[in-house]
C-alpha cells in the first residue's frame, strides 16, 4: 500500500509543479487557445496542461523500472498519442491523419499484449479493442469542453481503476491508474474553474487512451458480463456523450459521414445541454461529476461474479442513456424554440 501513495504523491506534486511551467512556456511561445464562436472561454488560454499531465504520469510511473510487458506497451502507447497530440496543439492536424496515428498506438498496445479476451475469435477481441481505444481516447477529447470536465472525469476513471485493481491484487494496473490520478487532481488544481491553463489535445486524447489501455490490460472477472459491465459503467459518463452526440447530429442533419463526425465541433454536448436547461458552468460539471462518480462507484462494488448484479447495472445504464438522450434532445429544441422567440 505504501508504495502505492508514493507514487500518487510523486506524480501529484510532479504535476502541481509542471502545470505552470506549462502554462509559461505557452504564453512565451503564443501556443494559446484563442476565443471563438462555438469556445466558451473569453480570453486566450495557455493549452500546454498536456505536456504537465503527461510529465507528471511518466515521473511517477518510472519511479519504479520494475515493468510488465503489458506496461511497457501502454507507456510507448500513450506516448504516441500524446506526441501526436502536442503537434495537433502547435500546429492544425486533419482528423484523418490523427485518426491513423491512434490506430498505431492501438496496434503498439496490441501487440504487447493488452487485448480485449471476450470473443472466442483473436481477431474480433483485436477489432473490439481497437474501437475501445479509439472510442475512449475522442471521448475524453470531446469531453474537454468546460474547464475541469475531462480532467475531473478522467482523475474519477483512474479512481475506479485503481480500487478494483487494488481489490483483485493487480499490482501493474494499481502502480499506473494511482498515478494517473495524481497528475489529474494536480492539473485540476490549475483547471477547475476558472481555469488558468487548458490541457489541450495532448492531454485529452492521452488521459483518453490511456484509461482505455489500462481497462483492457485489467482481468476484471471471468464472467463475460461482468468484465464487459465493469468498464462500461467507468466510462458511462463518456460512452452517453459520445453516443447522445453522435445520434443527435445524425438526426439533427449535423453530420453526413464519418469525416464530419470527426471533424464537427459544437456546443451541443451533454455538459452544454445543462447549460441550455438553466445550470452554471460550475454547477454542470459538478453534476457529470456525481454521475460518474455514481456509475464507478457501482463498479467498485461489483461482485467478480455478480453475473445477476451486472446484467441489471448493464441493463440500466442502457434504458437511463436512452431516456437521457430523449430527453436533452427536447429541452435543446425547446432553447432553440424559445431563443428564436
Amino acid at each position: 500500500m505504501s508504495q502505492y501513495f508514493r507514487i500518487l504523491f510523486i506524480s501529484l506534486i510532479a504535476s502541481l509543479i509542471l502545470v505552470p511551467l506549462a502554462g509559461f512556456v505557452a504564453f512565451k511561445f503564443g501556443i494559446l487557445d484563442h476565443p471563438k464562436e462555438r469556445k466558451i472561454h473569453k480570453q486566450p488560454m495557455p493549452k500546454l496542461g498536456g505536456v504537465a499531465l503527461y510529465l507528471a504520469f511518466a515521473i511517477g510511473a518510472l519511479f519504479s523500472f520494475d515493468y510488465s510487458h503489458q506496461m511497457r506497451g501502454i507507456l510507448i502507447g500513450s506516448s504516441i498519442i500524446f506526441f501526436i497530440g502536442l503537434i495537433e496543439d502547435i500546429k492544425h492536424l486533419r482528423a484523418s491523419l490523427r485518426l491513423v496515428f491512434q490506430l498505431i498506438a492501438s496496434i503498439v498496445v496490441i501487440m504487447h499484449g493488452v487485448v480485449i479476451k471476450v470473443f472466442p475469435s483473436y481477431s474480433a477481441n483485436v477489432m473490439v479493442t481497437v474501437i475501445g481505444l479509439i472510442g475512449i481516447t475522442n471521448a475524453l477529447n470531446f469531453l474537454d469542453n468546460m474547464d475541469g470536465l475531462a480532467a475531473g472525469i478522467a482523475a474519477i476513471c483512474s479512481f475506479g481503476i485503481a480500487a478494483i485493481a487494488y481489490r483483485t491484487s493487480q499490482h501493474w494496473l494499481v502502480f499506473l491508474s494511482v498515478s494517473l490520478f495524481g497528475s489529474c487532481v494536480g492539473f485540476l488544481r490549475y483547471n477547475f474553474k476558472p481555469a488558468k491553463i487548458f490541457m489541450g489535445d495532448s492531454g485529452s486524447t492521452f488521459l483518453g487512451f490511456t484509461l482505455a489501455a489500462l481497462a483492457i490490460m485489467s482481468n476484471w472477472s471471468e464472467s463475460k458480463v461482468v468484465a464487459i459491465s465493469i468498464p462500461v459503467l467507468i466510462f458511462g459518463l463518456m460512452i452517453f456523450d459520445t453516443t447522445m452526440i453522435t445520434i443527435l447530429r445524425i438526426v439533427e442533419g449535423k453530420v453526413r459521414t464519418f469525416r464530419q463526425w470527426l471533424e464537427h465541433a459544437d456546443t451541443d454536448h451533454v455538459s452544454h445541454r445543462l447549460v441550455h436547461m438553466g445550470l452554471s458552468e460550475r454547477e454542470a460539471v459538478m453534476f457529470l461529476y456525481i454521475c460518474n462518480f455514481i456509475t464507478v462507484g457501482i463498479a467498485i462494488s461489483m461482485p467478480r461474479d455478480g453475473i445477476k448484479t451486472a446484467s441489471f447495472a448493464f441493463t440500466g445504464f442502457i434504458f437511463v442513456c436512452a431516456y437521457g438522450i430523449w430527453k436533452l434532445h427536447q429541452i435543446k429544441k425547446h432553447k432553440i424554440s424559445y431563443k428564436r422567440g
